[in-house]
């Protein structure tokens, strides 16, 4: 990562984990060793991001207690209502202004992405003419996740599973969940999307596209498909860190 350029990184923690069947919030739950939410911020330390926010529900002060734990200059902010993953991003609104040149968004569920895969989506945003940046892989089976939409060598749009048409859900390359957006567009993105989608949410993946109808660049960095696999339950929460034996996430 560019040592003169601000990096801000978001980890989204506010899921409510019901699949887990636990009274412990899912991003608490361990992983050789770790909870989840402290791999996705040690790899955002390690990828060399020293500025972190993390979005958490409401009433969990044991969240944050493991954040202030874990890294305690971090900011926590919560998200009283889940309206999806753009408006949990924005609820870091306020950090958000303090002109960052990027701002890298991690989920609190996804312990295998690498250090280095955020580096390069935060880098990938910091060349002049690109906007955001998606983490993408190749799903053996890319039933429930949202598309990568492409055109040549362009990221054009994602698609969220329920949202495709039958030509787009043919599609195997997947969103990863990860994004990294330019910090001086980050808020006109954000506060750009809408909820007409079949969820009524705001979807942080819509920010592709209001890019790309802004003439601004987008690109993917891709992954092998075990590093974009997140926790859905305690079975997979049990599971060894070091191999591809998570439970796959479906759509953001």
């Amino acid at each position: 990562m560019d040592k003169a350029a601000r990096i801000l990184g978001i980890v989204l923690a506010a899921g409510e984990g019901t699949r887990m069947k636990s009274a412990r919030p899912k991003v608490l739950h361990e992983v050789a060793g770790l909870s989840l939410v402290g791999h996705a911020l040690t790899s955002a330390h390690q990828a060399g991001i020293s500025d972190l926010a993390v979005v958490i529900g409401p009433d969990r002060p044991d969240v944050a207690a493991e954040v202030a734990r874990l890294v305690p200059s971090a900011r926590v902010f919560e998200q009283c209502d889940r309206r999806g993953t753009a408006h949990a991003v924005l609820q870091a609104e306020a950090v958000i202004a303090d002109g960052y040149d990027a701002i890298v968004i991690l989920f609190g569920d996804t312990p295998l992405v690498r250090p280095e895969t955020i580096r390069a989506l935060g880098e990938a945003v910091l060349v002049a003419d690109t906007a955001v940046a998606v983490m993408g892989f190749t799903a053996k089976d890319p039933t429930g996740y949202g598309r990568l939409i492409t055109r040549g060598a362009s990221l054009e749009a994602i698609r969220e599973h329920k949202d495709a048409n039958e030509a787009e859900r043919a599609i195997r390359l997947s969103n990863g969940g990860l994004m990294a957006i330019k910090g001086a567009l980050a808020l006109d993105l954000l506060r750009s999307v809408g909820s007409a989608n079949a969820q009524n949410e705001f979807y942080l993946t819509d920010c592709v596209a209001l890019a790309r109808a802004r003439g601004l660049g987008t690109t993917i960095v891709e992954v092998p498909e075990e590093e974009a696999q997140g926790v859905n339950d305690r079975a997979s929460s049990r599971m060894s860190c070091s191999g591809p034996a998570f439970r796959l996430r479906r759509a953001r």
